[in-house]
């Protein structure tokens, strides 16, 4: 068996919310069969590297954006 990693990379954008020009990601992640989520890192950063993941497995990511004190929720 061996592991395998994945980049991800999320860029938000609303110029109504009035969103801080480095809002704050949280990336989750879970293999596609499983219900819980688990969270890889909170950051400023619009990109995140998930690391150890097994090969030949399906895995879903979810980021959350924070904008202006509330959350925005995108799931792939």
């Amino acid at each position: 068996t061996t592991t395998k990693s994945i980049l991800v990379k999320a860029k938000a954008t609303d110029n109504d919310s009035g969103m801080p020009q480095s809002p704050n990601y949280t990336y989750y992640i879970k293999k596609a069969l499983d219900t819980n989520w688990s969270e890889g890192k909170s950051t400023n950063s619009d990109s995140y590297k998930f690391d150890n993941l097994a090969s030949g497995v399906e895995y879903d990511i979810k980021v959350d954006v924070d904008k202006a004190g509330t959350s925005f929720k995108e799931a792939k």
